[in-house]
Parts: C-alpha cells; structure tokens; sequence
C-alpha cells in the first residue's frame, strides 16, 4: 500500500523525459543509447538520470532501477 503512495508521489514529480530515462535506465541500457534514442544529448540523460536517483532516493543506478521495479514502475519494451 505505501508502495502505491510513494509511486503516486514520484511519477507526480516525474517530467516526461524523466520517464523515459528511467525506463532506459531499468531496459540496461547505457545513457549513450538513451540520449540518442531521445534525440537529446549525453549530458540531459545524465542530468535526468542525477535528479531521478534524488527523487526516489537511489544511490546508484542499479539502485534506481531495482527501486523503480519494487515500486511497481514498468519496463516499456520498445
């Protein structure tokens, strides 16, 4: 139940962008391929990537993705 909350909170603080380097971040895949999946540059995914391992309190990037599965957050294939 709190975990439902606490993804309710984090996706409400999540940009769209945020979203999708999260769901980059959880498919494996370097920040390299997610920059130029989105068509942004290296250092906006790594920006985004800082500001999602604060808002869901992640100390590595593996941490951030193994928290954003028990929170329930899923992986879009695409």
């Amino acid at each position: 139940m709190w975990q439902e909350y606490v993804r309710q909170k984090v996706q409400a603080q999540m940009s769209d962008r945020e979203r999708a380097v999260l769901n980059g971040i959880m498919r494996g895949d370097r920040d390299r391929e997610i920059a130029a999946h989105l068509g942004v540059s290296h250092s906006v995914v790594r920006e985004s990537g800082v500001a999602l391992r604060r808002k869901l309190k992640a100390k590595s990037r593996t941490d951030l993705a193994m928290r954003a599965l028990e929170l329930g957050f899923a992986v879009e294939v695409s």
